[in-house]
């Protein structure tokens, strides 16, 4: 049994030990191993482009997400002769990832592009965790799905909409699941927002 030795001088106390035991065992963990080496893969294989992007499909970002939000909200829209056809709602969703990124849209737009690869695998190896519980399985399931030639062709043609859909599929079909499976409010109004979210990209 453990014998309390009495009162430690507060000088003679440590818990740097127990704070890098507790982060090395964060960073050992297989999802966040995966999140890891995805990321510095994004970043030497996206090396030429980090910044602000544009090409293909992708039209050069707006000033702010309050620029989005104006457009998303107006009724006429300034386009060749002029428009009253409603706003993409996919603008909403862009609007919502700039708000969460300070306002600025290029910041949500190079997240959600050049961070593609290593959120759908982290997107694959959350949801695999529904199916198997082997992290070994899970990994290779999510790196399998993070290298779609789907994903990376979308990537490739500035298709920011398919991206964010490839990113949150494996979500939602776990969401879903989920909430049929088991039915309750949270699960519900949760695969309810992502279903929204994919809808609205799709």
């Amino acid at each position: 049994a453990p014998v309390e030795t009495g009162p430690v001088d507060e000088h003679s106390e440590s818990f740097a030990f127990d704070d890098l035991g507790v982060l090395a065992r964060f960073i050992t963990r297989p999802g966040v191993l995966l999140l890891i080496g995805l990321s510095l893969l994004a970043v030497f294989a996206d090396r030429g482009v980090l910044g602000a992007l544009q090409g293909g499909r992708l039209l050069p970002a707006p000033g702010g997400a309050s620029d989005l939000w104006s457009s998303y909200a107006a009724g006429w829209h300034a386009v060749q002769l002029g428009s009253t056809t409603a706003t993409p709602p996919f603008v909403a969703v862009l609007a919502v990832l700039s708000t969460l990124a300070v306002g600025k849209v290029w910041l949500a737009v190079v997240v959600v592009m050049l961070g593609a690869v290593p959120l759908a695998g982290l997107s694959a190896y959350l949801a695999a965790g529904a199916v198997t519980r082997q992290p070994r399985l899970r990994v290779l399931a999510a790196v399998a799905y993070a290298f779609l030639p789907a994903l990376l062709g979308s990537v490739a043609g500035g298709r920011i909409d398919i991206v964010l859909v490839a990113i949150l599929a494996p979500l939602v079909a776990r969401a879903v699941s989920a909430a049929a499976r088991r039915p309750a409010v949270h699960r519900s109004v949760g695969a309810g927002l992502l279903l929204a979210v994919v809808t609205a990209a799709a």
